[in-house]
């Protein structure tokens, strides 16, 4: 079996789940690259797993690397109106094969820090 790329994988998974933009996805794919050598430097080897706290905490920081006070409005444009729209996007590229997953893989967020506020 061939291992499908990046842009095929978008294609596929956009044409089946609409409700984030494509964009979304690359940011994600990128706010991951950037989680991890975040967490190289901290931890000075490579990063083989980032659990959804993690994520969301790169993303954060990421995000408002790029957009700044615009945050908000881009997530929105996108389809991101809470923390958990991340997990779904997550699950997305999981399934599509681009990202990975360990055996006890899971998406636990309280309910509580959904609102992506605590990105201002």
């Amino acid at each position: 079996m061939q291992k499908i790329g990046f842009t095929e994988a978008l294609d596929s998974i956009v044409a089946s789940d609409p409700r984030y933009g494509r964009d979304a996805y690359v940011f994600l794919r990128d706010a991951l690259d950037f989680t991890t050598k975040q967490q190289k430097k901290i931890k000075g080897a490579t990063v083989r797993h980032v659990a959804g706290p993690e994520l969301l905490e790169g993303v954060r920081r990421y995000a408002l690397q790029e957009f700044g006070p615009m945050v908000m409005t881009v997530f929105s444009s996108w389809g991101i109106h809470c923390c958990e729209d991340i997990g779904h996007m997550v699950f997305n590229l999981i399934e599509a094969g681009i990202f990975g997953k360990t055996e006890k893989i899971h998406w636990r967020i309280s309910r509580t820090s959904m609102i992506l506020k605590w990105l201002l």
